[in-house]
């Protein structure tokens, strides 16, 4: 008996959080149609990929907020740290002086609009170059600041691969 008991009540617990969560009201925030802003949005993101790819930091900076931040999580969560975009400008400029060839994909994005000034991208990265191959997420926070899409935040999180 007590283990029906114990049954019924995860069954109804869990039948009222997918009713609660299921009747929230959508209050017009998210604006799921904004097919300019998304095509706009996914154009920002291809511009740092390819950017990031040739090397090009006064490209890749141009496309952060001059406040930005930048988080990073890595190596089984070994090497976390999270700064302002100036500061990991710095580091990637040490990275783009070396003689690597840098590819740096990203791919299955999923771009979310929002009251046509703020977007969020999660996507799959793969960074590869001469020595080094890592594979993980990239979350960018976009907003529209007159009129243009600048990235204010990049958090980053993953692994080498072997």
């Amino acid at each position: 008996m007590k283990n029906i008991n114990s049954i019924l009540t995860v069954s109804l617990l869990a039948a009222i959080m997918i009713f609660a969560f299921s009747t929230v009201p959508d209050f017009g925030t998210r604006n799921a149609f904004a097919v300019d802003d998304i095509e706009a949005v996914n154009t920002v993101i291809d511009e740092f990929q390819a950017a990031y790819s040739a090397k090009n930091l006064g490209d890749v900076q141009k496309l952060f907020h001059y406040n930005a931040v930048v988080g990073i999580d890595y190596d089984n969560h070994t090497s976390q740290d999270i700064m302002i975009v100036s500061d990991w400008a710095k580091i990637t400029r040490e990275i783009f002086k070396s003689k690597l060839e840098i590819s740096d994909k990203l791919t299955n994005r999923k771009i979310d609009v929002y009251r046509d000034s703020m977007a969020t991208v999660v996507c799959d990265y793969n960074y590869r170059d001469n020595s080094n191959h890592q594979a993980g997420i990239d979350v960018f926070t976009l907003m529209k600041i007159k009129g243009r899409w600048k990235i204010i935040s990049l958090i980053f999180s993953g692994d080498g691969v072997k």
